[in-house]
């Protein structure tokens, strides 16, 4: 058995080479299986494979509107509302005999057929759908925010690795209420990472943005990475001009792309980067946002993994400087900055940083390939420290930035790794002196010292749990 990471820039056809793919083995006879991240993909991979003159057969949650529509009962939503058991609603409905929600809950991987669901289903559907010789899944998988009221539907252990909330060392909880109570919102009941299902001959992800680490312990194992030639999320140029914008109110694991503005034609709001649409192949985006999750996530991300947390120095990279430069950044090419990284076997994954640029990647990728787009915000599009880096784009233009804003980023960055951080700031970037004041630098005094607690009592509960 081989876990492979497919990595492939977006708009690069994955997706279509993947389905060709599941097609012929499944004319070899072999039990296939290719999970989705979203309904709307799911639809498009059904019909993709079909094409190919494979038979197809879909596995979805249970749906009255959304396509792919499985539930004719408009009863269910209303008995699934007031929290009765779904499993014996569905067992006394007239329709029970005939229904393709039913069918695909019950549904194995047979020789021959390629059967196409989305993680959500492969994770919370309580019937195995059996061994496939090969699986899919088409996008990197994430992991799952859990509302309370849901708590009592928590996937069967052997699929996925959860911790409730009030379990949760105390530094993350009270991170997470200071969090949710800032923007009037309820923190989750707990949260999940699944376990992928294996195929008994091949395991294959196909991803832009693949993030190590996690999807070793996903996958339960080691995997092989298969990238061509220099990693790109985006093949293409990106004119990047670097300044903090807000995002949304609220940020959570499963909103892609939450916090991004995609203007290209009138009357678009935001747009979430909804993976398996096209129709903007070719057209120049003008995308905005910053897009920063709390740093909590990344912590409960970690303690599921039982790893520490590290602070991670980190440069900032492009390969074009502004025309106006106030603070030099053009004499370095870079802008200093951090990131918490995840210390496991021995190497750190910059599982943050990752992350932030993987829905930016995916938003970019909307154009395709070759296509030069213009980017408002803070996500690096390349960086590195001394022990990884990254590149999600072919070539980055830093047309411009809010000399504030960066002085922000390199005040932090001297803060958490200098004993004299305003004197080696001052001489590096000599042009900080007139953007700092009191205030700036207090705030960032606070904060990088809240930092350097948090990580530091969230790594001593990992190592007396490990004791």
């Amino acid at each position: 058995m081989e876990n492979i990471v497919v990595v492939k820039p977006c708009g690069s056809g994955k997706t279509r080479q993947a389905c060709e793919l599941a097609a012929l083995l499944a004319s070899q006879g072999k039990r296939v299986l290719y999970v989705v991240p979203t309904r709307a993909l799911l639809l498009e991979v059904y019909e993709q494979i079909r094409a190919h003159g494979a038979r197809v057969e879909i596995s979805a949650g249970r749906s009255a509107d959304r396509p792919p529509v499985n539930c004719r009962n408009p009863l269910a939503d209303l008995s699934d509302a007031a929290g009765f058991s779904l499993l014996s609603f569905c067992q006394t409905c007239h329709f029970f005999n005939s229904c393709s929600y039913v069918e695909g809950r019950a549904a194995l991987t047979i020789p021959g057929v390629v059967r196409v669901t989305t993680l959500a289903f492969l994770i919370w559907n309580r019937v195995p759908f059996g061994t496939a010789d090969v699986v899919i899944y088409d996008e990197m998988p994430l992991w799952f925010e859990i509302p309370k009221r849901y708590l009592h539907l928590l996937p069967e252990p052997y699929r996925s690795a959860v911790v409730k909330f009030e379990d949760l060392p105390s530094p993350i909880r009270r991170e997470a209420r200071r969090y949710h109570a800032r923007f009037g919102t309820e923190a989750p009941g707990g949260f999940l990472i699944p376990r992928l299902l294996a195929g008994r001959e091949r395991t294959l992800i196909l991803t832009a943005t693949p993030i190590p680490g996690l999807i070793e312990a996903m996958v339960g194992g080691e995997v092989d990475y298969s990238a061509e030639g220099d990693f790109f999320g985006v093949d293409q140029r990106v004119r990047w001009f670097f300044c903090d914008l807000p995002h949304s109110r609220e940020w959570s694991p499963q909103a892609s792309g939450c916090g991004f503005k995609k203007n290209t034609r009138p009357g678009l709001p935001y747009f979430r980067a909804s993976l398996g649409l096209g129709q903007w192949r070719g057209q120049a985006l003008d995308v905005f946002g910053s897009y920063q999750p709390p740093w909590h996530v990344f912590a409960i991300l970690a303690f599921l993994l039982q790893t520490p947390l590290k602070i991670d120095p980190v440069d900032v990279m492009f390969d074009h400087p502004p025309q106006e430069d106030p603070l030099g950044l053009g004499q370095r090419m870079r802008i200093p900055s951090w990131t918490l990284s995840f210390e496991r076997d021995g190497k750190a994954i910059p599982i943050p940083w990752l992350l932030r640029a993987a829905d930016l990647a995916q938003l970019l990728g909307r154009s395709g390939i070759g296509v030069e787009n213009n980017y408002v915000g803070a996500i690096p599009l390349a960086a590195r420290n001394t022990v990884w880096q990254y590149r999600l784009a072919r070539e980055i233009s830093l047309e411009g930035y809010s000399p504030r804003d960066v002085a922000r980023e390199i005040l932090m960055h001297f803060f958490l790794f200098h004993r004299q951080p305003l004197d080696a700031a001052v001489h590096a970037y000599p042009g900080l002196a007139s953007l700092l004041d009191k205030r700036m630098v207090a705030a960032i005094r606070k904060r990088a010292a809240r930092i350097r607690s948090f990580v530091e009592q969230f790594n001593s509960h990992i190592l007396a749990k490990g004791n």
